[in-house]
Order: structure tokens, then sequence, then C-alpha cells
């Protein structure tokens, strides 16, 4: 299981690696990533518009406290054709 989580983590993170608008670490000991969004400044109003454009289903970073306001969280726990299918969904938005 953790081997499959690094290489579904490793997909996720090497393609947002490229993206302007993200900031992202790599993250150790989760099944998902933090990741920063910049120009945003309320995470909730765009995790909304997120799902609505490319019908994938972020949570907002204020939901984990005042200093995640401008971040998204996302889950990796998923196979890695799903995981290129969400990105391919998300990058239009976040890496223009």
């Amino acid at each position: 299981l953790r081997k499959n989580l690094k290489k579904y983590r490793d997909i996720m993170i090497l393609r947002m690696a490229t993206w302007k608008k993200v900031e992202c670490s790599i993250p150790e000991a989760a099944f998902y990533a933090f990741f920063k969004v910049k120009g945003i400044n309320d995470s909730l109003d765009f995790a909304k518009k997120l799902i609505l454009e490319t019908n994938v289903g972020v949570a907002p970073g204020i939901a984990f406290g005042a200093s995640g306001e401008a971040h998204l969280r996302i889950c990796f726990a998923a196979k890695d054709t799903f995981i290129n299918e969400i990105m391919d969904r998300l990058e239009p938005a976040l890496n223009k």
C-alpha cells in the first residue's frame, strides 16, 4: 500500500511541479497534497469554481485554519490512471 501511495503521490507532485500557479512540497506521511495556489485569496470560492469547471473536488485550505488560506488539498489515494485523469482536468485551471 505504501509503495503504491508513493507512486501515486509522485505522479501528482511531478505534474503539479510544472504548473505556473502551484507551489507544492512533497508530503512524506500523508495521502494528500496540500498546495498553494498563487493569486487566490478565497480558497473556498476557488474550490467551488474548480469543481464546476473541472468536475474535480478539492478541499479548500481555509477548512484547515486561517494559515491554510490560498491553499487546496487533494487526495492521491487512487489508481494512477485516475490520478492522471484528474490532473489533466485540473491543469488548464492551475497552469495559466
